[in-house]
């Protein structure tokens, strides 16, 4: 799994919260799951980050599209 900051500004999405942390399955051929971070405080976005990106390992290994590709079905 790569890793890359992004930063934008969506107002939309504003926090003042410490930090605010979420995973999305995106379901098709490539089964991607996006693990999402955001917050004021740096330290705990960096910590959410760990956490969600532990969960999102979790949710992906779970995916049913990941079957053909482990097991070339």
């Amino acid at each position: 799994m790569g890793t890359q900051w992004a930063y934008r500004l969506e107002t939309d999405l504003y926090t003042a919260s410490a930090a605010q942390m979420r995973t999305e399955f995106r379901p098709g051929p490539s089964a991607l799951t996006e693990a999402f971070a955001r917050g004021i405080d740096k330290e705990a976005v960096s910590r959410a980050y760990d956490e969600v990106c532990a969960k999102a390992q979790e949710v992906c290994g779970h995916s049913p599209h990941l079957k053909p590709l482990i097991t070339g079905e």
